[in-house]
């Protein structure tokens, strides 16, 4: 299964990415970047995070360890394409996952002057090895299970499409016995134009991560704790920018704490284009989560 170090390639020529894959096999687990024409020279190693987009912002990946694929000359934009129109060769998602034993995700990070980088998340470091396949074109990274025998609490992904648009009014936290929960919680009812969209729980990803946080403007955080849950809100606001003077809707802190078994503190990391809380907990466990209306709810249950 080939062994840790870095692998790098040559490729034959520019790369312009059409699809992505992810599956389990008996041994091990595959990773393939299909390409039209030609497979990009491409370096693959183990990295340790944080995870960088160009603008700079911290990108959440679920894993114990992890392997950056790193493609030179490569891009997802049709360059070729008649016209002036923007023209994708890939329109997939930018997050992978997969009935995998090791790999927890594959995270397309970077597409910028002809450079790419996708992020594997695994739940251990293993052996890979990397093959060049023809008729189509392919990178294929497999590695392999090493000492993961069951899928680790930390990999744990709950993903969910919601109700509408999450305008934030309040986020809470409490022990109950055997676990502690935390509420984010949205208006019913603020819509100031019919133009704006139903309001409701918003499109949602909760999953294990690693540290620091942040994003936009910012600052990196760490919430306390050993194992940090991402609470990752599509679609979500805290202002009402779009009304002049903005309507500010959630007044609460950025910083939750209380006395709970097992969740340390929660921490407002990023509210750019979207939501994002971080759990920070003593250990990492289970969780569940659940849509509630009246008023519209996301709810995390940690286990204690």
């Amino acid at each position: 299964m080939g062994g840790t170090d870095p692998v790098t390639g040559p490729g034959n020529g520019f790369g312009q990415l059409t699809a992505v894959r992810m599956a389990p096999h008996v041994n091990y687990d595959r990773f393939v970047l299909e390409f039209r024409d030609n497979v990009p020279a491409h370096d693959i190693s183990y990295a340790e995070p944080p995870f960088l987009d160009i603008p700079g912002n911290l990108v959440g990946i679920a894993g114990n360890a992890f392997l950056a694929v790193n493609l030179h000359g490569a891009s997802i934009v049709d360059w070729g394409a008649p016209g002036e129109e923007i023209v994708l060769s890939y329109e997939g998602p930018h997050r992978i996952r997969a009935a995998t034993l090791n790999y927890t995700e594959a995270v397309f990070v970077t597409d910028f002057e002809g450079e790419m980088e996708w992020i594997l998340g695994l739940a251990d470091t293993a052996p890979f090895r990397v093959i060049v396949l023809a008729n189509p074109a392919r990178l294929v990274i497999d590695v392999g299970h090493g000492t993961v025998t069951t899928r680790d609490v930390a990999t744990q992904w709950v993903s969910g499409t919601g109700t509408g648009f999450g305008w934030l009014t309040d986020a809470r936290l409490a022990g109950h016995p055997g676990y502690d929960r935390f509420v984010v919680e949205f208006s019913p009812d603020y819509r100031p134009e019919p133009e704006y969209p139903e309001p409701g729980v918003p499109d949602y990803d909760v999953h294990y991560v690693t540290g620091p946080f942040g994003g936009c403007d910012s600052p990196e955080t760490v919430p306390a704790g050993t194992a940090y849950i991402l609470v990752n809100l599509h679609g979500a606001a805290h202002t009402d920018w779009r009304i002049n003077p903005p309507v500010i809707i959630y007044n609460g802190p950025d910083r939750l704490s209380t006395d709970t078994a097992n969740l340390t503190e929660v921490v407002l990391v990023n509210d750019c284009e979207g939501i994002q809380w971080v759990i920070g907990v003593d250990e990492a466990t289970t969780f569940t989560v659940s849509q509630l209306q009246n008023p519209p709810r996301l709810v995390i249950d940690v286990a204690a």
